[in-house]
Formats: C-alpha cells, sequence, structure tokens
C-alpha cells in the first residue's frame, strides 16, 4: 500500500509539472522518471508491505564516570558513630580490624530492611550506629562517592525506618558534607522530619557545589516555588508527581498505594510527605494490610501529622511487632498498658490483664505487659495459658516467676509436649536443682509426638552449651525419631556456612561474622534450619556478643512455644 501511494504521487507530480516548452526536455524527464518507476516496482516486496516504519534507536548516552574521594579524606566520618561503648549498644571500636573493604562493602549494601529472626533487627541497627575504627581495614586510596561505609550505614537506617537514629548520626558526624551522596541525605533526613522550610535553608547552605545536579536543581525549584520568590517549574520538569505537588492543591497520594510511594525518588517521596500530600483510609487498613507496609512507609506514617488517630495504635503495634520501637515507647503510646498501670485495685487489675491475654496480640506486644505480669498469679489457669505466659517472660528477657513454673511441671506430667516445653525452659535457665526437679514425665508413655521446630529449640540450646542440660533420655527419643524423619541439614550448603561464618570468626573478624550472620538469618525462627541456626549463634558468641545470643535464644525460645500456646 505504501508503496503504491508513492507511485501515485510520482505520477501526479509529473502531471501537476505545468506546460510543457521544451517536447524535448520533457521526454527526458519522461524517460528518467519511468526508470525510477520501474526501480520501485522492481524491488517492491508485498511481504513487507504493511510492516510499520522502523524507528531510529536513539543515540545512548554514555553512564557518567563516577565521582572519586579519597579513603584518607572518608576515614573521620566512617570512624562515626552513635554508639561508642559496649554498655551503649556498640559493637566495639574493632568491629572491622583485619577486614578488607571489598568484602565488607557489598555485604553491608545487602542488608535487607527487615531482619525477622528473633533479636538480629535491632542487632542489625546497632551495627549502623556503632562507630568503629578504621587503621586496620585494608582499603583502596580512591573510592566511588557513596560507598564508604558511613554513607551506606545512613541509607541502610533510611531503609529500615529509622529516621531519628539516622538523623542524629548525620549530625553528630557530618558538618559539611564530603560529597553528593551524603548533602541529598542530609536534605532528606530534614524532610522526613516534614520540615520543609528547614530544608530549604540546607539546600542553600549545602548545595553550592551541587547546583548541577539533578537533585538539587528539582530541590531549588521546589523551594523557590515554596517560599514564594520564583515561579519557574523548569526544573521539575520530567516528575509529574513534583509537578502535581507544587501546582495542583487537591494533588495526594493514597497511603495504602505503598508500590506508587516505593517506586518514587527519595526527593519525591520526601516532598510529598513534607507537603502532607499522603491520604489515608483508616477503613480499609486492615491487621493484614499494614503487616505488608514496607518499613520505611510504616515509620514515615507514623511520623505523619496527619495520620489519622484510628491508626496509631495499629501502626504502633505492628512496629513492635518488627522491633522497629522499643517495649518502652510502646507502653508509653499505649492507652490500655497506662490504663492497666494506673489501676490500683489489685482484682481489677488481673481481670484487665486476664482479658488482654485472652486476645490475639501478638508475642511482642503482649511482652511489652510483663512488667505488670511479675505479680499475676490468678487461682486457675488453661495449659495454654500457662505457656503463653512463660513465653511472655522468655520473650521479654525476665525471670520466670516460680509459680509459672510450677505449674508447667503439673501439666507436663499430663502431655508430653508439655513435659518437653518444661525441659527447654529448665535448660535454658540453667537451674540445677529445677533440672532434676522437672524430670517428672515417664518416657515409656505411648504418646511421644515432639513439638514442631523441637530441632530449633535443640540448636538453640546447643550455641549457649545448654543442650546437654536436657533429660538425656529425651534426647535418645528425639534423635531415634529425628533420623527416621527430618533431614539433619535442611539442604543447606554447610560448606557455605564454615567459609563464610565459622572462618571469620575463628579469625576474630567480627564485622563479617556478624554482616554474614545477618545474611544467613534472614527468616523466621520456625523457617530456619538448625544447622543454621547453631553455626550463626555459636559463631557470634565465639566474637564476643553473649548478651546478644542469649537475648536471640530467648526469644527464639518464647516464639516456638507461643505459636503453640499449650498443647
Amino acid at each position: 500500500m505504501a508503496l503504491k501511494m508513492i507511485v501515485s504521487f510520482l505520477l501526479f507530480a509529473l502531471c501537476a509539472a505545468g506546460p510543457l516548452t521544451a517536447r524535448a526536455d520533457m521526454e527526458e524527464d519522461i524517460w528518467l522518471d519511468e526508470i525510477l518507476i520501474d526501480g520501485l516496482l522492481e524491488n517492491f516486496d508485498p511481504a513487507q508491505e504493511d510492516l510499520p516504519p522502523v524507528e531510529e534507536s536513539p543515540e545512548e548516552v554514555p553512564p557518567a564516570e563516577p565521582q572519586m574521594i579519597s579513603a584518607e579524606e572518608m576515614k573521620p566520618y566512617e570512624e562515626s558513630g552513635s554508639y561508642h561503648t559496649i554498655i551503649g549498644g556498640s559493637l566495639g571500636k574493632a568491629l572491622w580490624k583485619d577486614q578488607d573493604r571489598e568484602d565488607i562493602t557489598p555485604l553491608l549494601k545487602a542488608l535487607k530492611p527487615d531482619q525477622p529472626f528473633p533479636g538480629m533487627q535491632k542487632f542489625k541497627t546497632r551495627l549502623s550506629l556503632t562507630a568503629a575504627e578504621m587503621d586496620d581495614v585494608d582499603s583502596p586510596d580512591i573510592l566511588e562517592q557513596g560507598e564508604d561505609f558511613l554513607t551506606i550505614r545512613l541509607q541502610k537506617l533510611i531503609a529500615n525506618g529509622w529516621y531519628d537514629e539516622a538523623y542524629k548520626l548525620y549530625t553528630d558526624s557530618v558538618k559539611t558534607p564530603p560529597h553528593e551522596k551524603l548533602a541529598e541525605i542530609g536534605v532528606l533526613l530534614i524532610l522526613y522530619n516534614g520540615d520543609l522550610p528547614t530544608a530549604c535553608l540546607e539546600e542553600k547552605v549545602i548545595a553550592a557545589n551541587y547546583m548541577d545536579r539533578a537533585f538539587f536543581k528539582k530541590l531549588d525549584s521546589a523551594c523557590a516555588l515554596e517560599l514564594g520568590y520564583n515561579e519557574d517549574i523548569t526544573a521539575l520538569t520530567g516528575s509529574d508527581t513534583l509537578l502535581s505537588v507544587f501546582t495542583d492543591e487537591l494533588f495526594s497520594i493514597p497511603a495504602l498505594d505503598t508500590r506508587r510511594l516505593s517506586a518514587l525518588t527519595p526527593l519525591e517521596r520526601g516532598l510529598v510527605f513534607a507537603k502532607s500530600r499522603i491520604q489515608y483510609d483508616a477503613n480499609l487498613f486492615t491487621p493484614d494490610i499494614i503487616a505488608t507496609v514496607p518499613s520505611d512507609l510504616l515509620m514515615l506514617y507514623r511520623r505523619d501529622k496527619t495520620l489519622p488517630d484510628q491508626l496509631k495504635i495499629p501502626f504502633l503495634r505492628e512496629a513492635l511487632e518488627r522491633d522497629l520501637i522499643s517495649p518502652a515507647t510502646f507502653r508509653k503510646a499505649d492507652e490500655d498498658y497506662q490504663r492497666i498501670e494506673k489501676t490500683e485495685d489489685e482484682a481489677e487489675k488481673a481481670t484487665a490483664l486476664t482479658e488482654k491475654l485472652s486476645t490475639e496480640l501478638s508475642l511482642p506486644v503482649l511482652a511489652a505487659y510483663s512488667p505488670l505480669l511479675m505479680t499475676y498469679n490468678p487461682e486457675k489457669s488453661e495449659k495454654k495459658d500457662i505457656l503463653k505466659i512463660i513465653s511472655i517472660f522468655l520473650y521479654a528477657g525476665k525471670d520466670i516467676p516460680d509459680v509459672w513454673i510450677e505449674r508447667l511441671r503439673e501439666v507436663a506430667t499430663l502431655d508430653f509436649k508439655n513435659y518437653v516445653y518444661l525441659q527447654i525452659v529448665s535448660a535454658l535457665t540453667g537451674n540445677k536443682e529445677n533440672l532434676e526437679k522437672n524430670k517428672v514425665f515417664p518416657l515409656e508413655s505411648e504418646n511421644i509426638i515432639f513439638p514442631d521446630h523441637f530441632g530449633q529449640a535443640l540448636a538453640i540450646l546447643e550455641s549457649l552449651n545448654r543442650k546437654k542440660m536436657l533429660d538425656e533420655q529425651l534426647l535418645i527419643v528425639y534423635e531415634k525419631q529425628s533420623s527416621l524423619t527430618e533431614p539433619s541439614d535442611y539442604g543447606m550448603d554447610l560448606d557455605s556456612l564454615e567459609k563464610d561464618i565459622k572462618t571469620p570468626a575463628r579469625k576474630e573478624q567480627s564485622g563479617l561474622t556478624v554482616l554474614n550472620v545477618l545474611k544467613a538469618l534472614d527468616a523466621r525462627i520456625t523457617e530456619t534450619p538448625p544447622s543454621v541456626i547453631s553455626v550463626t549463634l555459636s559463631s557470634l558468641k565465639n566474637v564476643g556478643y553473649i548478651d546478644d545470643v542469649q537475648m536471640a535464644a530467648q526469644r527464639g525460645l518464647a516464639e516456638i512455644i507461643f505459636n503453640k500456646k499449650g498443647e
């Protein structure tokens, strides 16, 4: 079709050429045109007639050359941190001693926002906040800007939703940003505080060296529009979101649309938040939906002054469940806790606690109530309630009151699984008197069925050197059963565990040990193979993090027991 149109056009052009004044010239023109048309027809391929025109590929733009900076210049920034002492939360000044930057950097950058294995979320955050010396780190002399440890640690804190901690680390560490990436982070952290005017002031102070960069061009234009001294939106072209934020008063993004918000650039997200353009439909935020909100957005929503009151407690609970806030922070904001704590009548307080325990609240939320449960002693208690309360004390790191150990001992004579739980708790606490007293179940019973995830529980006790405290006969029976029913390593690459975790632990390379442990413990304890639990927790203990292993062990066993709630 296209070629026929071309031929017709050529013939029309011949006829429309005007009056012919020279016959010879006309005949020569016609002869030339006939050759042209014959050539076109001779090369015509009907199979290609209706193909769309071929578009020329745009010329590829070569990637920008990475901006470099000296490692020596970055050293004081990389050594900075908010935690300087072990008692204050530090993982130690020698965290990176005798290790290679090229080994550390990819593991640091690969840290995930959520760390569901018990105790590892806070452990990972402490890693990002630790002040550690860089003298004995094997490193090239020149670094790509943004590849330094401080920048990466700040990025990981932001991805976790730890905005306040990131802001404090930044302001303590950076007076004048040594490179563009840190300058951007400084402005973003102010925006995540909801303070656009201060971010604009900061931009004027620090952006002089970076005004040719897209980030600061857009921010400068946004600030000009916000402060009313320029209405030029040219620099915002290319971002429909920013154009809408500053030109459409009705523009907003639903908080439920987490995919859209996550796809925004950091600057777009910061300005959308600072301009209060996130819209909340409280009735649509069910617990299941809240559980899918990425941590950085969840914590951003909690900071939003326009967040509906209806969502404050559900978001608070979700943050606690992910270990993004402390139990103390939760207790301070939770109206139920405050009300029960202030109740003077002990019988009324016990009733309120019984009602709270009867709900489907998660273990971390119930564990926040542990200070009120220390004197809780109802006349009667179901088996499921006994295990629930014991798991609450374990998770909270509290000593289990004797009354609850005694009650577990009573139900252990009636059910083999409860006897197993009694043995686990006794071994964990290490009380030899209780260990002997708690050997109360006749193992000749025909109903010897071990609870789910007993293999993980054994791995935890083994990492603490407490497995040997269990009833010896119990272990014999379990080993016979497990050899027939359970794979010993869950298909894990044990050689990789040896190389990545045990080897740096033997060399006392704390940083690489911690990073590889965090990489391995990326699932809930019930989904983690016993071999991984044993190697990771033992290795952490070998490089000195004994208290952290104890906490992970207690929380891990608490989760295993709580999920059963008495069988």
